[in-house]
């Protein structure tokens, strides 16, 4: 993990990884890390979304805001799919505690308003 800076092993088989701003980290799955951050690059930073949930995003072309949130990018969630924590820590994006349901989830907002017949 010497190319991603500050990001750290937790255990031989999970990562923690810094919250920008914060002395937060996230932990995460060593195993296909290097992807994840292909992804998902760092700087991570933990943002509320104004109804009192935080989440942990990373900067993202093409969605509204430019910020994806890692824990949809992790699991593949799709427009529609809902991302739950199963034991409610935000921070803890290991896959073993993501679970992707159906349920009210607009997913990624695309920076493409679909009514500007000059953006098809």
């Amino acid at each position: 993990m010497d190319d991603h800076k500050g990001v750290t092993r937790s255990d031989a088989h999970h990562l923690l990884v810094p919250i920008t701003g914060t002395n937060l980290h996230a932990i995460i799955d060593a195993e296909g890390a290097d992807d994840l951050f292909r992804d998902a690059p760092l700087p991570w930073w933990y943002n509320d979304n104004g109804f009192g949930q935080a989440y942990v995003k990373h900067r993202q072309k093409g969605v509204r805001g430019g910020l994806g949130i890692v824990a949809r990018k992790i699991v593949g969630a799709g427009i529609g799919q809902v991302v739950r924590h199963a034991n409610r820590d935000r921070l803890d994006l290991r896959r073993s505690n993501l679970v992707v349901g159906g349920g009210r989830a607009k997913g990624q907002t695309p920076d493409v308003d679909p009514f500007d017949a000059t953006e098809a």
